[in-house]
């Protein structure tokens, strides 16, 4: 289920000091000034493992996306 993990370990002269309590997300966001919306990721990942458990959500799914 952690299929689409991604895992990034900071430079180690940009980590020097620095409590290592942040997350991956946190870290991307740090290091290329991108702002990611946390929700968006939770519901993306929730709708993913929803969509694998029940396969014809999926069909469902596309066909409202193509409307």
């Amino acid at each position: 289920m952690n299929q689409g993990m991604l895992t990034v370990n900071p430079p180690l002269a940009a980590s020097a000091g620095k409590q290592e309590s942040q997350s991956d997300v946190g870290r991307l966001q740090q290091e290329f000034a991108l702002h990611l919306n946390y929700q968006n990721i939770l519901l993306e990942e929730q709708l993913a493992a929803i969509r694998q458990q029940y396969p014809l959500l999926v069909e469902c799914d596309m066909r409202r996306r193509g409307q």
